[in-house]
């Protein structure tokens, strides 16, 4: 459970800045196939309620399976297929369904250091918005949106730390005409550390920046 504020509920103009309460619960199974592939199952359900902004209020579900396979000592596989449910739980017109499909390789280094690269295809299909055109007419199409995203990252372990630095890119676009001005290239840099006080306890501190970069919108 965690709570916070956002200084910019609506992502506009009007600057409106509210509460929100999180909760997120999470559960996974891991099962070995054979000595060298494991079967993943994991489910989880997030909540995310606001003080004041009630039509923000939402609720997901999610569900993900997947196989991890062990090549040699040094080189492992992933892959996996994700199934989620967003639902704005007051209002509705703006629940979707994703679906995800990623592919991971990870590869260790010397000196206890690894690297992995990561790449996931996203297609959200909105069940009640229709496609709008510049005009702002709507048509009988539904909307749906694409985003390609690919990650990397390097870490390295020492005795009771963990370092982690990361780079991720994406590219959102969807098919509505009206929105195409909020297709943009994400970029944003990561570095994480984890340190271990005692086999019970541990801290964990990370930092991220990120950038956009949008194709077609001009500054108002």
């Amino acid at each position: 459970v965690s709570a916070g504020y956002y200084s910019n509920t609506h992502l506009d103009s009007r600057r409106f800045g509210d509460a929100f309460v999180q909760t997120l619960y999470k559960t996974t199974f891991t099962s070995p196939l054979n000595k060298t592939l494991n079967a993943i199952l994991e489910y989880e359900i997030m909540s995310l309620l606001y003080t004041g902004e009630s039509k923000l209020d939402l609720l997901n579900n999610g569900l993900h399976a997947g196989l991890e396979k062990k090549i040699n000592k040094k080189l492992t596989l992933s892959t996996g297929y994700y199934l989620d449910w967003t639902n704005y739980v007051n209002t509705g017109e703006d629940d979707f369904v994703d679906d995800r499909i990623d592919f991971k390789i990870k590869h260790d280094l010397p000196f206890k250091a690894f690297h992995s690269f990561r790449y996931e295809l996203s297609y959200k299909n909105y069940a009640q918005r229709h496609l709008r055109t510049s005009a702002v007419v709507y048509s009988d199409k539904k909307r749906s949106d694409f985003r390609d995203t690919l990650e990397y990252e390097i870490g390295k372990y020492f005795p009771k730390d963990l370092y982690k630095l990361g780079f991720q890119y994406y590219y959102n676009d969807s098919n509505e005409t009206y929105l195409k001005y909020y297709d943009y290239d994400s970029y944003k840099i990561s570095a994480s550390l984890t340190h271990l006080f005692n086999d019970k306890v541990f801290g964990y501190a990370s930092f991220g920046r990120q950038f956009r970069s949008y194709r077609t919108r001009s500054l108002s």
